[in-house]
């Protein structure tokens, strides 16, 4: 820990808590009823940080690649959980879908890093490994939702234009291929925007973080935009799995549109 690093302490920890009272103050005044949302938040945001930070703690000592692992599934596991608990209409096929998407991306995307791009010996070194891969699948699960949630509604909205499509010979993936494409195009709104914000009007997390622990700024930006460039990965691979996968739901083996399914959505 470099001898400039300024350690915030417990008492610190709860004068921010005040600040939480400002979104209550202002929630009560225009009667928006979120608070109870913002306490239970701010309680689970306090609870669930420090128990990650001691188990990283733990993690990082040990520095074995099993262990490692082991938390890599419960991130997964606990981002499909997320996901199905967020979803709406809430359905079991949510979290076995973010599950399976969310593991290959996870695969595919932040194992390179940790063995080419960041090179660390060993590649799996959790100090790296662990927060590139929470901010992956936190990234990704909310791109996957955009789209689940976009796409119901889509079809929804042009179930007419569907209808007619499939009515005159088209298979329900060339019905719904403009569905699909827009939900997707929604599902990457949030990153993209972020990567035409960050560093102009945006100062992300991992950046300011190694320059508030010491690191030069010139190195905390080439982490940056590392992190930058995955996340627009997983987003893109989460955001077209989800789509190409949950298409299936709303129809039949036949092609035929599933209105039980549709009605979900139903504003």
């Amino acid at each position: 820990m470099p001898a400039d690093f300024i350690s915030v302490g417990w008492l610190q920890v709860g004068y921010a808590a005040g600040f939480v009272l400002v979104a209550l103050i202002v929630s009560r005044f225009l009667r928006l009823g979120a608070e109870g949302d913002i306490i239970i938040g701010g309680v689970r945001a306090f609870a669930q940080l420090v128990l990650l930070g001691f188990v990283l703690d733990i993690v990082f000592d040990v520095q074995n690649p099993w262990v490692t692992t082991l938390v890599f599934l419960a991130m997964i596991v606990a981002g499909a959980a997320n996901a199905y608990l967020i979803d709406t209409p809430r359905r079991l096929s949510t979290f076995w879908l973010f599950a399976a998407v969310l593991a290959i991306v996870f695969v595919g995307v932040t194992l390179p890093i940790g063995k080419w791009i960041l090179a660390a010996k060993p590649w799996y070194q959790p100090q790296y490994i662990i927060p590139f891969g929470g901010m992956l699948i936190g990234n990704s699960v909310t791109a996957g939702l955009l789209v689940q949630r976009s796409l119901g509604k889509l079809l929804h909205d042009n179930l007419a234009i569907v209808e007619t499509k499939l009515a005159l010979g088209a298979s329900a993936r060339e019905a719904a291929h403009p569905a699909v494409v827009e939900a997707v195009r929604t599902g990457m709104v949030p990153t993209i925007t972020a990567l035409l914000m960050v560093g102009l009007v945006h100062i992300p997390g991992i950046f300011g973080g190694q320059v508030l622990a010491g690191l030069p700024a010139i190195e905390a930006a080439k982490y940056q935009i590392v992190v930058m460039y995955m996340l627009t990965a997983g987003a893109t691979l989460t955001a077209v799995g989800i789509a190409f996968v949950r298409i299936r739901s709303f129809f039949t083996p036949r092609h035929q549109l599933r209105y039980d399914e549709l009605a979900r959505f139903r504003r």
